[in-house]
């Protein structure tokens, strides 16, 4: 009996030292910062600037550790039982199973995610023994992870950025995010917040997410003179025009609303829109926006062509698209607020057809699922049907039916998605008025339309 009251003591050790461990972890060095300003003593702090991944590093094998030998000490206990109830042994060990998860785990993980500062702040002092204690016999294996860590980050170029920053202990991105997610609601405004994740989110979105794809831009042709395109212009809700030779792909660089006028003031209307255009810069599809927006800056422009993997005009993004991408939309006086979707019953919506995945997902509770071969909703309807998508027909997916709505000889333009998947005629196939295609995709269940 006493060695099974001996694992009490074990299990409480180890679960204190893994939630020191996750605290220090999930404060990181920032919270040294943090620590000074609500105490206002740099002194006592000032030791660990430089030595917190070591800390960290400390802990982390301590806490290892400390389980194993809890561990192992439950199953001498269980082995113990072998020769006088061996009916118990099961029991027993689903209990220390379940007491050791919830005591040693769930219990630190979560008293670290609420309260890592606190924990840590307090912590810190007699923390200095174990890592004296600890920390030599550790120094091996953490110069280890460390080089480790430098030759993943030293690889050659054909290495994303993004893999070689989550190699890394404790990037500074990381340290941003735990400032934030530490800070009290008057320290950082929920829309700073956002914007400061938003900037540190930019190498992880493409152009092409950012873009106005090709069919949504207004371009002209070079050999058009300023007096057949003025009004057009005029009217357009635009500032800058691509200008192609005979055919889009072939784009020969970007008008400026300011230097269109400024001809058509000076009675130049007979001057071609290639004289009166200045040089593009083009850029891949996949480039992630924090090289746009640094290459846009190193060329002193606003805008630029994006192409495909073909060389084709794939879209146009301007330094607004980016900004818009950390503040949110930016609509002038001239903006006229998109449609994107609205409910016409219960739990019936019409939406736009180049609404994304995601957003409409997160909007409506749905499980359309995601794929690198389309950004929208009408991308996806494209990828399932394999066709060209027309009036009345039904796509029917896990959590919606999704049927066309309004388009073209060519394109999309509104959806009507309806979340009422439980009420749809089994014996139903597709449209109400024409006959049309019901296509269920690969991954829905077979029951729900049939």
């Amino acid at each position: 009996m006493s060695l099974f009251l001996a694992i009490i003591p074990l299990l409480l050790g180890a679960a204190a030292i893994n939630l020191l461990y996750l605290s220090f972890k999930e404060t990181g060095r920032a919270g040294l910062t943090r620590f000074k300003s609500i105490e206002g003593r740099s002194q006592r702090f000032l030791p660990w600037v430089g030595r917190w991944d070591r800390l960290v590093h400390s802990f982390l094998v301590t806490s290892i550790l400390t389980q194993t030998l809890a561990s192992a000490f439950i199953g001498l206990c269980l082995f113990s039982l072998w020769d006088q109830n061996p009916a118990t042994i099961l029991p027993m060990g689903i209990g220390f199973m379940l007491s050791f998860l919830l005591v040693v785990h769930s219990l630190p993980r979560a008293l670290a995610a609420n309260a890592s500062d606190l924990i840590s702040r307090h912590a810190l002092p007699w923390a200095k023994v174990i890592y004296r204690i600890i920390g030599p016999l550790t120094a091996p294996l953490f110069w280890l992870e460390t080089q480790m860590i430098k030759s993943v980050q030293h690889r050659p170029s054909t290495v994303k950025k993004s893999n070689a920053g989550a190699a890394a202990h404790h990037s500074a991105e990381e340290e941003i995010l735990s400032l934030i997610a530490n800070s009290s609601d008057h320290d950082i405004e929920d829309d700073e917040a956002e914007m400061i994740k938003g900037a540190l989110m930019l190498d992880q979105t493409s152009a092409e997410e950012i873009m106005t794809p090709r069919v949504g831009t207004v371009s002209f042709e070079d050999t058009l003179m300023l007096k057949e395109v003025i009004h057009e212009i005029a009217q357009a809700p635009y500032s800058r025009f691509p200008i192609y030779n005979e055919r889009i792909d072939n784009v020969t660089g970007m008008i400026h609303v300011r230097d269109i006028f400024r001809a058509y003031i000076n009675d130049d209307h007979d001057l071609t829109l290639l004289d009166l255009s200045k040089t593009t810069i083009f850029v891949p599809e996949k480039m992630p926006i924090d090289e746009l927006l640094a290459k846009l800056r190193r060329e002193k422009t606003q805008a630029a062509i994006v192409v495909d993997e073909y060389g084709g005009t794939a879209g146009f993004v301007s330094v607004e698209d980016i900004i818009e991408e950390l503040v949110g939309e930016i609509e002038d006086e001239h903006d006229h607020e998109e449609f994107r979707m609205r409910e016409i019953g219960n739990d019936i919506w019409i939406v736009d057809a180049h609404l994304g995945v995601f957003e409409l997902n997160d909007t409506l509770e749905l499980d359309i699922p995601e794929s690198e071969e389309y950004n929208s909703i009408g991308g996806f309807v494209f990828y399932e049907l394999g066709r060209i998508p027309e009036r009345g027909d039904v796509l029917a997916t896990r959590t919606c039916i999704i049927k066309i709505h309004e388009s073209t000889e060519r394109a999309l333009i509104t959806l009507e998605i309806d979340k009422n998947v439980a009420k749809i005629d089994s014996n139903s196939k597709g449209k109400e008025e024409d006959p049309g295609d019901v296509i269920l995709p690969e991954d829905t269940a077979p029951p729900l339309l049939s």
